[in-house]
């Protein structure tokens, strides 16, 4: 993939995430939830979430506080 495509993929999930943060309230997960979220594009071999809302389901594993998660990403096909 070229580097003006992986920027334009950066940039549309960014824009996304910031409007995501604005007008989203928050629920606090359980461990062994499975919820779908908004993963975003990522660096490197961290999965990406799918489609044009970057989503993907996620099971989660551990919950820190209100603030931090530990959750693994399902495989959708």
């Amino acid at each position: 993939m070229g580097d003006d495509k992986i920027s334009e993929i950066f940039n549309e999930w960014n824009n996304l995430k910031i409007s995501i943060h604005k007008s989203e309230s928050f629920s606090y997960p359980q461990v062994r939830d499975i919820w779908w979220v908004n993963l975003g594009q990522n660096i490197g071999v961290e999965i990406n979430g799918k489609n044009h809302r970057f989503e993907r389901p996620v099971v989660v594993i551990k919950v820190f506080n209100n603030l931090g998660l530990l959750v693994a990403p399902l495989q959708v096909h």
